[in-house]
Protein backbone atom coordinates (compact mmCIF):
# COMPACT_ATOMS: atom_id res chain seq x y z
CA UNK A 1 0.00 0.00 0.00
CA UNK A 2 1.43 3.46 -1.21
CA UNK A 3 0.77 5.64 2.19
CA UNK A 4 2.39 8.41 0.87
CA UNK A 5 -0.52 8.40 -2.06
CA UNK A 6 -3.28 7.38 0.74
CA UNK A 7 -2.81 10.53 2.47
CA UNK A 8 -3.20 13.26 -0.38
CA UNK A 9 -6.26 10.67 -1.70
CA UNK A 10 -7.92 10.51 1.39
CA UNK A 11 -6.98 13.08 3.22
CA UNK A 12 -10.52 13.87 4.31
CA UNK A 13 -10.84 10.23 6.01
CA UNK A 14 -7.89 10.95 7.39
CA UNK A 15 -8.61 13.83 8.91
CA UNK A 16 -12.40 12.83 10.13
CA UNK A 17 -10.45 9.52 11.89
CA UNK A 18 -7.59 11.96 13.30
CA UNK A 19 -11.09 14.13 15.06
CA UNK A 20 -12.31 10.78 16.34
CA UNK A 21 -9.26 9.78 17.91
CA UNK A 22 -8.02 13.02 19.05
CA UNK A 23 -11.86 13.12 20.90
CA UNK A 24 -11.46 9.87 22.25
CA UNK A 25 -7.98 10.87 24.13
CA UNK A 26 -9.57 14.16 25.24
CA UNK A 27 -11.95 12.08 26.76
CA UNK A 28 -10.63 9.75 28.23
CA UNK A 29 -7.89 12.13 29.89
CA UNK A 30 -10.81 13.84 31.28
CA UNK A 31 -11.60 10.51 32.87
CA UNK A 32 -8.51 9.93 34.13
CA UNK A 33 -8.36 12.69 36.41
CA UNK A 34 -12.48 12.47 37.43
CA UNK A 35 -13.80 14.72 35.65
CA UNK A 36 -15.91 13.24 32.97
CA UNK A 37 -18.49 16.11 32.58
CA UNK A 38 -16.83 16.98 29.09
CA UNK A 39 -19.17 18.00 26.00
CA UNK A 40 -18.38 17.90 22.43
CA UNK A 41 -20.49 19.03 19.87
CA UNK A 42 -19.48 18.22 16.11
CA UNK A 43 -20.19 20.81 13.37
CA UNK A 44 -22.09 19.86 11.07
CA UNK A 45 -20.86 22.62 8.26
CA UNK A 46 -17.64 24.24 8.73
CA UNK A 47 -19.30 27.71 7.63
CA UNK A 48 -18.31 29.07 11.23
CA UNK A 49 -14.55 28.48 10.81
CA UNK A 50 -14.88 25.21 13.78
CA UNK A 51 -14.96 21.34 13.54
CA UNK A 52 -15.67 21.27 17.13
CA UNK A 53 -17.09 22.92 20.45
CA UNK A 54 -14.99 21.21 23.19
CA UNK A 55 -16.78 22.51 26.62
CA UNK A 56 -16.04 21.87 30.25
CA UNK A 57 -17.61 23.06 33.04
CA UNK A 58 -18.14 26.96 32.04
CA UNK A 59 -15.64 27.17 29.10
CA UNK A 60 -16.47 26.61 25.65
CA UNK A 61 -13.37 26.31 23.17
CA UNK A 62 -14.07 25.93 19.18
CA UNK A 63 -11.83 24.26 17.60
CA UNK A 64 -10.32 23.97 14.21
CA UNK A 65 -8.39 20.78 13.98
CA UNK A 66 -5.27 20.31 10.58
CA UNK A 67 -3.18 17.57 9.97
CA UNK A 68 -0.24 17.18 8.44
CA UNK A 69 2.40 14.97 8.37
CA UNK A 70 5.36 15.53 10.46
CA UNK A 71 7.73 14.46 8.04
CA UNK A 72 5.70 16.19 5.02
CA UNK A 73 6.47 18.73 2.56
CA UNK A 74 3.33 20.86 3.76
CA UNK A 75 4.55 23.93 6.11
CA UNK A 76 1.10 25.97 6.10
CA UNK A 77 -2.28 25.96 6.45
CA UNK A 78 -5.78 27.99 5.72
CA UNK A 79 -8.08 29.25 8.43
CA UNK A 80 -11.72 30.71 7.88
CA UNK A 81 -11.07 34.24 9.34
CA UNK A 82 -15.09 33.26 10.69
CA UNK A 83 -13.05 31.29 13.23
CA UNK A 84 -11.81 34.90 14.59
CA UNK A 85 -15.73 35.82 15.28
CA UNK A 86 -16.16 32.95 17.74
CA UNK A 87 -14.87 33.76 21.40
CA UNK A 88 -12.12 30.87 22.96
CA UNK A 89 -11.53 29.94 19.08
CA UNK A 90 -8.29 27.68 18.25
CA UNK A 91 -6.44 25.79 15.91
CA UNK A 92 -4.78 22.76 16.64
CA UNK A 93 -2.43 21.43 14.26
CA UNK A 94 -2.09 17.47 14.62
CA UNK A 95 1.26 15.97 13.23
CA UNK A 96 1.11 12.72 12.11
CA UNK A 97 3.12 9.64 10.80
CA UNK A 98 2.25 7.36 7.83
CA UNK A 99 0.27 5.29 10.32
CA UNK A 100 -2.06 7.97 11.69
CA UNK A 101 0.13 7.75 15.38
CA UNK A 102 -0.33 11.65 16.68
CA UNK A 103 3.48 12.34 16.67
CA UNK A 104 2.98 16.20 17.61
CA UNK A 105 1.00 18.95 18.14
CA UNK A 106 0.98 22.49 17.46
CA UNK A 107 -1.45 25.33 19.00
CA UNK A 108 -2.74 28.59 17.36
CA UNK A 109 -4.92 30.74 19.29
CA UNK A 110 -5.06 32.99 21.93
CA UNK A 111 -5.78 32.45 26.13
CA UNK A 112 -9.26 31.81 27.59
CA UNK A 113 -11.53 34.84 27.26
CA UNK A 114 -8.88 36.49 25.30
CA UNK A 115 -9.54 37.88 21.31
CA UNK A 116 -8.53 35.28 18.70
CA UNK A 117 -5.13 36.54 16.97
CA UNK A 118 -6.37 39.30 14.11
CA UNK A 119 -5.69 36.99 10.86
CA UNK A 120 -6.92 39.47 8.03
CA UNK A 121 -3.47 40.76 6.96
CA UNK A 122 -2.21 37.39 6.32
CA UNK A 123 -1.95 36.21 2.84
CA UNK A 124 -5.34 35.50 1.34
CA UNK A 125 -6.23 31.10 0.31
CA UNK A 126 -6.27 30.00 -2.76
CA UNK A 127 -8.76 26.98 -3.76
CA UNK A 128 -6.57 23.69 -4.30
CA UNK A 129 -8.05 23.19 -7.65
CA UNK A 130 -7.87 25.66 -10.27
CA UNK A 131 -10.72 26.17 -13.18
CA UNK A 132 -10.65 24.82 -16.45
CA UNK A 133 -7.89 27.17 -17.75
CA UNK A 134 -5.95 26.23 -14.30
CA UNK A 135 -6.50 29.32 -12.20
CA UNK A 136 -7.10 29.11 -8.57
CA UNK A 137 -9.23 31.17 -7.72
CA UNK A 138 -8.72 33.02 -4.17
CA UNK A 139 -10.93 32.53 -0.72
CA UNK A 140 -11.14 35.70 0.26
CA UNK A 141 -12.81 34.36 3.83
CA UNK A 142 -9.22 32.25 4.45
CA UNK A 143 -6.00 32.74 5.39
CA UNK A 144 -2.89 30.76 4.95
CA UNK A 145 -1.04 30.12 8.60
CA UNK A 146 2.39 29.04 8.37
CA UNK A 147 3.70 26.42 10.88
CA UNK A 148 6.00 28.32 12.03
CA UNK A 149 3.55 30.66 13.87
CA UNK A 150 1.86 27.79 15.66
CA UNK A 151 3.00 27.13 19.09
CA UNK A 152 4.56 23.69 19.53
CA UNK A 153 3.00 21.59 22.22
CA UNK A 154 5.21 18.40 23.67
CA UNK A 155 1.93 16.58 24.13
CA UNK A 156 -1.78 16.20 24.57
CA UNK A 157 -1.32 17.41 28.19
CA UNK A 158 -0.49 20.68 26.85
CA UNK A 159 -2.57 21.42 24.53
CA UNK A 160 -5.45 20.63 27.25
CA UNK A 161 -4.04 23.10 29.32
CA UNK A 162 -4.00 25.78 26.63
CA UNK A 163 -7.88 24.55 25.70
CA UNK A 164 -8.91 24.93 29.43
Amino acid sequence: MDTKANHSEYSTYREHTIEHLFIGEVLRHFWRIGEPNVEVFRCEFDRGGYDLVISRRSVSRFVQFKTALAKGKSNKVTISINLAEKQNGCVVLILLDDALNMVGFKWYGARLGMPFPDIRDLPIAKHTKGDSKGKKSERPDHRVIKHTAFETCLNLDEVLQKLF
